[in-house]
């Protein structure tokens, strides 16, 4: 897999596009059906006001994404700063920076939309000198896939850290570092059964969510912000740098995440074919 990874991310990107459009798609969609039931369970689920057409249609727009997602992030792999800088736009950085850089420190919180791994180059778009970024992730099953996916990360200047070694590292690195530690999180994962401690209230329903993001920011202080995503066209995509709080520490438990999960659901309304749809995100809801 690395090594058709390698030499499909010297295509240009409209090369690429065109795989998506003309063999990806057709073939997640028509041929394979790739996770087609449980993208369409989790979209009735969240949209019950919608007809079967519009569910439908909808499901159809996430494969023409899903497959560009796929393209993406092979392009990743040899992607140019300058390119990147293009495609990706950045809304206020300037005040998120600020604010880690008051609290040594920080979280940003996103879900899977859009191309989330483009976002890692928020690494290179703050002041390097004094903000470190960190990507916090869960190890793939495949190590070749694994593998590929660090060196996407680290290239965009981002150190990878697994999420069971979080606290750990992130205890280290308080004492350590003479940077502002700044934390990116995908925290809407879906949570082990180990793990369902907290729910709030996700398109209607009672969902469990993680709550690392939130643990984190409360013991250390730290501001939290949402990364807003959308696409306004093909390959191009606004990230808005939205305020949780300037000091989690200072707010209620489960403050944080529920603002999170609103700002979510929100996004996802706001541009539902860019959410990860295929991922059995409600299997451990309680509508009781």
């Amino acid at each position: 897999m690395s090594i058709a990874i390698r030499i499909l991310s010297v295509l240009p990107l409209r090369v690429l596009y065109a795989i998506a459009s003309f063999v990806l798609y057709p073939l997640l969609y028509y041929v394979v059906h790739y996770r087609r039931s449980m993208v369409m369970s989790n979209i009735r689920y969240c949209f019950p006001e919608k007809s079967e057409a519009a569910c439908k249609q909808m499901a159809r727009q996430f494969y023409h994404h899903f497959a560009d997602l796929c393209v993406e992030i092979i392009h990743a792999y040899r992607i140019s700063d300058e390119e990147l800088r293009e495609r990706v736009v950045f809304e206020g950085l300037d005040e998120a920076q600020a604010a880690f850089l008051q609290q040594k420190g920080g979280v940003f919180m996103l879900g899977h939309m859009g191309c989330w791994e483009w976002m890692a180059d928020v690494a290179k778009r703050v002041d390097r000198n004094r903000i470190h970024t960190n990507v916090i992730y869960l190890k793939l099953d495949n190590k070749s896939a694994d593998c590929i996916m660090m060196q996407i990360r680290e290239k965009r200047g981002c150190t990878p850290i697994e999420m069971h070694k979080l606290l750990r590292e992130a205890v280290r690195l308080r004492k350590e570092s003479s940077k502002a530690e700044v934390y990116c999180m995908l925290a809407d994962q879906k949570p082990s059964w180990r793990s369902l401690q907290f729910y709030t209230d996700f398109f209607g329903h009672n969902t469990p969510f993680l709550t690392g993001s939130e643990k984190i920011a409360r013991k250390f202080a730290y501001p939290v912000y949402y990364a807003d995503i959308t696409m306004p066209s093909r390959g191009h995509y606004n990230i808005r740098l939205l305020p949780i709080t300037t000091n989690a520490q200072c707010c209620e438990e489960g403050f944080v995440s529920r603002e999170y999960v609103k700002l979510l659901e929100a996004n996802i309304i706001k541009q539902p074919s860019i959410w990860l749809w295929s991922h059995n995100r409600f299997k451990w809801n309680n509508d009781k």
